[in-house]
């Protein structure tokens, strides 16, 4: 619902593979054994979680290693649904704030929560921008008066420039499209790119 054409684009190739979310999650737990400090999240929409079922898949999740779930599409009236399983697990659920989200509303979607919030930084799909919008800042030190969870900014971080800006207001900064673009040139192409963001963020 989000994808812009870059993600859309990878998920279709993945799809055509045979990739699952259960060969996602083995996938995981390889990168677990060799990098037991890594943090992992699932990002995801809820028609995969849906599929397996919320019990099973957290359950299954932990045992792989994965530190949480960033559900993407998953609204905060039915977020207790996988919230009760994911917990059980020890797993975070990762809230979502876009800039359209209301103060009032964003208290309650931080609240409780752990593992730290996502910020939108722009309102639409994913893809790289030119420039983040001026109030990033103003929307990042509003979420901070009601959580003291780290706040990552993504949506839009395809350059050092945007990176840097986002860095600035953000505790982290989170890039999808623009890796994901990199990755499908070459690894070569994907190391220079994740080199380039961490110039900016420095």
């Amino acid at each position: 619902m989000a994808d812009g054409p870059v993600i859309a684009a990878a998920s279709q190739v993945a799809l055509k593979e045979g990739m699952t979310l259960n060969k996602v999650i083995a996938f995981a737990a390889r990168i677990r054994t060799r990098y037991p400090k890594v943090g992992l999240i699932l990002f995801s929409y809820m028609n995969p979680l849906l599929h397996i079922g919320y019990e099973a898949v957290c359950a299954k999740l932990a045992e792989a290693g994965v530190d949480g779930i960033l559900p993407v599409d998953l609204p905060l009236e039915e977020r207790e649904e996988l919230l009760a399983p994911a917990r059980k697990h020890g797993l975070h659920i990762i809230p979502l704030v876009s800039p359209l989200t209301p103060e009032e509303r964003v208290a309650k979607i931080v609240e409780g929560m752990t593992g730290f919030v996502y910020y939108i930084n722009v309102a639409g799909v994913t893809g790289a921008r030119n420039e983040l919008p001026p109030d990033v800042a103003e929307h990042i030190a509003m979420i901070k008066r009601h959580t003291s969870l780290p706040v990552a900014a993504g949506f839009g971080i395809a350059s050092a420039e945007a990176a840097h800006a986002a860095a600035n207001a953000a505790d982290g900064v989170i890039s999808g499209s623009g890796f994901v673009k990199a990755t499908s040139e070459s690894v070569e192409a994907a190391a220079e790119f994740t080199a380039e963001l961490l110039r900016g963020i420095k």
